[in-house]
């Protein structure tokens, strides 16, 4: 080794320079300093990753306990509401109110010169056997009973004032025989056909009858005024 002051060259070990006499001892005082610091720093590195483990390690419990709880959440089934049966109280109550309904229906289209004496009979059946009700299921039938009542009555009250065939084949007979008028008093005879009431502009067009039947018209002249009479080969002579 060598003096760190002269740097002559010494024996190892020795506490002095032999040629100027330097401490030794105080550069080796420094040696365990040195030492000491890098421990310090590999126990604070050691502290840290233990750390960081344990965060690690706490982060994972976490987990997995939240996975555990959301999948028992999973797997439990769900409770459905219970549905709440109806007693043969309300059952009955529900029936009468629909009784009613289609009773007030019935005594409509009767007061209106409609004929529903069927129904009206099926109405008072519906409350017999409603009052003798003993079971939901006997309420319900009253129930059904009473619907297809008011749904018959609703057809019958949605067709009232619509013309049937046989009243459209009457309004097309008056218009011919009007028409056969007017060309009677202009002309002094009456056409061979039909057409010839289009060809002069007495009709816009022949009209047709509902049920596929075909006019004709006949001319009595046996009488005086003579009668004019027109026909429908399915309804017959509905006009005059």
């Amino acid at each position: 080794m060598y003096c760190p002051k002269c740097g002559k060259q010494i024996e190892a070990g020795s506490r002095f320079c032999p040629n100027c006499g330097n401490a030794l001892q105080e550069e080796h005082a420094h040696i365990p300093e040195v030492s000491t610091g890098n421990q310090k720093k590999g126990n604070g590195l050691k502290i840290a990753v233990i750390v960081l483990a344990a965060i690690i390690v706490l982060g994972g419990i976490a987990a997995g306990i939240t996975i555990s709880s959301i999948s028992k959440n999973e797997k439990e089934p769900k409770e459905e509401p219970k549905k709440v049966e109806e007693t043969l109280l309300e059952a009955k109550e529900r029936a009468r109110k629909k009784l009613l309904e289609a009773d007030a229906l019935v005594q409509e289209l009767s007061s209106q010169g409609v004929d529903v004496s069927a129904y009206t009979e099926e109405v008072a059946d519906a409350e017999f056997e409603l009052e003798g009700a003993t079971s939901i299921e006997e309420a319900n039938e009253v129930y059904e009973i009473c619907e297809n009542i008011i749904e018959n009555c609703n057809e019958l009250k949605s067709e009232e004032g619509k013309p049937n065939n046989e009243d459209v084949c009457r309004q097309n007979q008056k218009i011919l025989y009007d028409a056969l008028k007017a060309y009677y008093e202009k002309n002094g005879n009456y056409p061979d056909q039909f057409e010839y009431l289009v060809q002069e502009g007495f009709l816009d067009s022949i009209p047709k009858c509902p049920d596929g039947g075909t006019y004709d018209y006949f001319v009595n002249y046996d009488v005086t005024p003579e009668q004019l009479s027109v026909s429908c080969s399915v309804h017959g002579q509905l006009y005059p």
